[in-house]
C-alpha cells in the first residue's frame, strides 16, 4: 500500500511473549520488545518508509530474460534413497536420458545474451540431476564450453553443482578444481545415513573432506530429516559441524504424501522438526556454520516467492523442456503446470508458453489472502508450491503453508533468538 508521497504503508506486528510484546517490521528488519499491551498500543499498527518500488520481479521489463541456468543432465542416478521424490533410484543405462549438448550450449549462451542486454556482469549454471556426474563426460564438456563462453563475453560466471557425493576419487579432483560451489546431500553420521541413502556414507564422506581440504568455501551440505532422523537433527548438525566447521548446511523435512509406514521415507512431525532445529543452531555456531531451513528466513530482503518459480526460474531438462521447479519434472499431470517451454532443435531456440508463465508468476504470497496479516510471510513466502501442488491440487496457488501454524511459532523463536543475542543469525 502507498501513499500519495511516494511512501509505504507496511504493518507493525504485535506478537505477544508472555507480559512482553515482540515489536516486529519485517520491511524494516526491526524487532523488539515492549514492556506490556498498554505501551504496544501506544506504538501505530502501521508506519510510512520509504518506497523501494516494489516491482520486486521486475516482471514487465524481464520476462524470459533469464541470467541463471539449472541444467538437468541427466534423469539417472546411482543411489535408491529411501524418500526420493523423483524416482531417480538405481542407475538404469537403457533408461536413462542425457541433455543433449546443443540445449545445454543454447541454454548458456542464452543467460550469457540476456546479461549483457540487462547490463548483468554476472551469471550463474547450476549443475543437477538425478545424478549429474553419470553424465560425466557432459559434465566435462558443458562446464568447459561455460568457462570458455563466460570468458569471450568478458563476464563473471559461477558453476554449482547439486550432488550426491557418490563419485570414485577422479571425480572428485576434477571438481575440485573446475566447480565452484558444491552441495552434497549427506544425511548426517553413517548410522543415519546408510539407513535413509544406502550404505554409500564412506564414499560421501571422504570426496566431502576431499574438497573441503581443497577451499572448504566450496563445499555445503543438505540433509533430509525423516520422521526416524529428527529426533538426531542436534546430533546431525554437531557432527558436520565438528568435520566441517565453516560450511553452510541446508536442513530440510521429507515431504511425503503418502502414509508411508516406513519412518525413513516418511515426514516428520512439523512442530518436531522445527523445535529440533532451532536447539541446532546454538551448536552450528561453535563451529561457524550457519544451518538453515527454507521456510524460516529473516532476510533484510524481502522474499514474496518461495523460490524462483514464480517466473525467475530457468529449469532445462535431460529432455529438452523447460521447468520452473525440477521437483515436478516428473510429476505427470501437477508437473506440467511448471512445465512452460521447450527447446526447439529445427530454431535452435526456447520456445515459451506465454500463458504457463503468466500463471507461474502468480505463485507469490501476494496471491495467498491468509498470508496478508501473517507476520511470518516473508519467512516463508507461502512455502513451497511444489509440495503444495501435490497436496491440494490445481487451486495450491491461493492456498497457505499446510504447515502454518508450526512456521508462525518456530517464526517467533527465531525472533526471541534474535531478541535475547542481539545480532543477525538466520
Amino acid at each position: 500500500m502507498n501513499n500519495k508521497d511516494n511512501k509505504e504503508i507496511v504493518r507493525v506486528f504485535k506478537i505477544p511473549d508472555g507480559e512482553k510484546i515482540i515489536i516486529y517490521i519485517p520491511e524494516l528488519s526491526e524487532i523488539f520488545y515492549v514492556a506490556n499491551s498498554k505501551s504496544a498500543r501506544e506504538i501505530p499498527d502501521f508506519v510510512a518508509i520509504e518506497d523501494k518500488a516494489r516491482n520486486h520481479f521486475d516482471f514487465e521489463n524481464s520476462d524470459y530474460c533469464f541470467t541463471n541456468a539449472v541444467l538437468l543432465l541427466t534423469n539417472a542416478c546411482n543411489l535408491n534413497c529411501t524418500y526420493c521424490f523423483g524416482n531417480y533410484g538405481g542407475f538404469d543405462k537403457k533408461n536413462s536420458a542425457v541433455i543433449p549438448l546443443e540445449t545445454a550450449y543454447a541454454a548458456i549462451n542464452y543467460i550469457l545474451r540476456n546479461a549483457q542486454s540487462k547490463k548483468y556482469s554476472k551469471v550463474r549454471i547450476d549443475l543437477f540431476g538425478g545424478e549429474p556426474t553419470l553424465a560425466w563426460e557432459t559434465l566435462v564438456r558443458i562446464t568447459t564450453y561455460a568457462r570458455d563462453q563466460i570468458l569471450k563475453n568478458n563476464t563473471r560466471g559461477i558453476i554449482n553443482m547439486t550432488t550426491n557425493g557418490f563419485f570414485d576419487k577422479k571425480k572428485a579432483e576434477w571438481l575440485c578444481k573446475n566447480i565452484d560451489k558444491i552441495l552434497i546431500s549427506l544425511d548426517g553420521p553413517a548410522w543415519i545415513h546408510n539407513k535413509q541413502r544406502g550404505k554409500t556414507f564412506n564414499i560421501i564422506f571422504e570426496n566431502a573432506k576431499r574438497i573441503y581440504e581443497e577451499d572448504f568455501k566450496k563445499l555445503s551440505f543438505r540433509i533430509t530429516i525423516s520422521a526416524f532422523s529428527v529426533r538426531y537433527l542436534p546430533d546431525i548438525v554437531s557432527f558436520l559441524a565438528n568435520n566441517f566447521p565453516g560450511c553452510f548446511q541446508l536442513y530440510e523435512p521429507v515431504f511425503s504424501v503418502n502414509d508411508s509406514k516406513c519412518l525413513f521415507a516418511s515426514s516428520p512431525n512439523p512442530r518436531d522438526f522445527f523445535t529440533k532445529f532451532l536447539e541446532s543452531v546454538e551448536i552450528g555456531r561453535k563451529f561457524n556454520s550457519r544451518i538453515r531451513t527454507s521456510v524460516l528466513k529473516l532476510d533484510k530482503d524481502r522474499r514474496y516467492s518461495f523460490c524462483g518459480v514464480a517466473g525467475k526460474n530457468f529449469m532445462v531438462t535431460y529432455d529438452n523442456r523447460i521447468f520452473a521447479c525440477h521437483r515436478m519434472i516428473e510429476n505427470g499431470s501437477m508437473g506440467d503446470v511448471f512445465h512452460f517451454g521447450d527447446f526447439n532443435f529445427d530454431k535452435k531456440s526456447f520456445i515459451f508458453d506465454s500463458k504457463k508463465y503468466n500463471f507461474l508468476k502468480k505463485l507469490t504470497i501476494d496471491s495467498i489472502p491468509q498470508c496478508k496479516n501473517c507476520f511470518a510471510r516473508y519467512s516463508c513466502a507461502g512455502d513451497c508450491p511444489a509440495n503444495k501442488a501435490l497436496l491440494y491440487g490445481y487451486n495450491f496457488w491461493r492456498k497457505p503453508s499446510y504447515r502454518c501454524e508450526d512456521i508462525q511459532i518456530a517464526t517467533k523463536e527465531m525472533l526471541k533468538f534474535l531478541l535475547n543475542k542481539k545480532e543477525e543469525y538466520f
